[in-house]
C-alpha cells in the first residue's frame, strides 16, 4: 500500500506501508489473569494480547531507523472505550526525541516505567514551548473511538494501551507507513523496495543497493529518486516469496530477539 506523506511544505513524497504491522486480539483481562502467573503466562505478548505498557515505536525498531519518518495509523474495529482497553496517549511528547526504554526480564518486552513517564508528563508541564495553546496543560489522553475511526501517531508519541475490564474482545490493527527508501526499522523482514534492507538484511545484492542510495539520496526525495526506486521494487510474487522463506526463518531464537529491536537497551541497562 502506497500513500503521499507531507514532510515539507510542497514537497510530497511517496511512502510505503511498513512490514510492521499487527492484527491485536484483546480478550478480557480476567480471562487471562490465570495465565499470567503461570510460566508460560509470564511469556505472553502483553502488547498483543493483555494491556500494553507506556513505549514509544521507535524503540522498538533497530538503531538505524531512528533518522526515518515513519507514522503510525491505529485502527479500531468497533467502538473502543477506556473500559475495553483503549489507547493512552501522551500528546506532544514526539518533540522529547527517543526516551530511554526497560527490557522486561521474562517476555523482553520495551516499555517505559509508568513513574517515569508520570515525571516526563510533569517536567512537559514546566516547559511553555510544550504546552502552548494547551489550557490545561499537557493531559494523559484515554482517547475514545468509534467503528471508522484513525489514529495517527509519530514514531516517538509516548502511549500505551488500557487493560480490557469488560467481557468481550477488543479488536484493532496497526500499520505503518514510512518514506520509500528510508530504512523500516524491521531490516529482518522483507520491505517491498530492496533499498529498505539498508545492509543489515541477508540480502548483499539489496544491502548494496541500500548502501549506494544513502550515498546519494537527500531527504527531498524528488521525482527523480522515486522513478528509480520504482524500477528497483520487487515484484508481488518476489515479495511473497520472500515473506515465506522469511517465516520459516523467525523460528529460529536468535532472529525474533532482533526483530522486536531490543539490543540496544540490553546494552544500555
Amino acid at each position: 500500500m502506497e500513500a503521499e506523506l507531507e514532510v515539507a511544505p510542497a514537497t510530497p513524497v511517496r511512502a510505503f506501508c511498513n512490514p510492521i504491522q499487527n492484527v491485536r486480539i484483546k480478550p478480557p483481562e480476567s480471562a487471562l489473569a490465570a495465565a499470567q502467573h503461570k510460566a508460560v503466562g509470564s511469556m505472553l505478548n502483553r502488547g498483543l494480547t493483555i494491556s500494553t505498557p507506556y513505549h514509544q515505536d521507535n524503540a522498538v525498531c533497530e538503531p538505524a531507523a531512528d533518522g526515518s519518518q515513519i507514522l503510525t495509523c491505529w485502527m479500531p474495529l468497533h467502538d473502543v472505550t477506556p473500559d475495553n482497553g483503549t489507547l493512552v496517549v501522551v500528546p506532544r511528547s514526539h518533540r522529547l526525541g527517543l526516551l530511554p526504554h526497560t527490557v522486561h526480564p521474562e517476555n523482553k518486552e520495551v516499555y517505559l516505567e509508568n513513574d517515569y513517564v508520570d515525571r516526563t508528563v510533569e517536567a512537559m508541564n514546566a516547559d511553555p514551548a510544550l504546552t502552548a495553546g494547551l489550557p490545561d496543560g499537557v493531559q494523559v489522553l484515554r482517547v475514545p473511538f468509534e467503528r471508522g475511526d484513525v489514529l495517527f501517531l509519530d514514531k516517538l508519541t509516548v502511549h500505551a494501551s488500557a487493560p480490557n475490564t469488560t467481557d468481550d474482545f477488543r479488536l484493532s490493527c496497526d500499520f505503518r507507513y514510512n518514506i520509500a527508501g528510508q530504512h523500516t526499522g524491521r531490516c529482518v523482514l522483507p520491505g517491498f523496495y530492496p533499498l529498505n534492507y539498508h545492509g543489515c538484511g541477508p540480502d548483499e545484492e539489496a544491502a548494496a543497493a541500500a548502501a549506494e542510495a544513502e550515498r546519494s539520496v537527500t531527504r527531498a526525495f524528488h521525482k527523480e529518486h522515486f522513478a528509480s526506486l520504482t524500477a528497483t521494487a520487487r515484484s508481488g510474487d518476489e515479495w511473497g516469496a520472500l515473506w515465506h522463506r522469511k517465516r520459516t526463518d523467525l523460528a529460529n531464537a536468535s532472529e525474533r530477539t532482533a526483530i522486536l529491536g531490543r539490543d540496544r537497551w540490553l546494552q544500555a541497562a
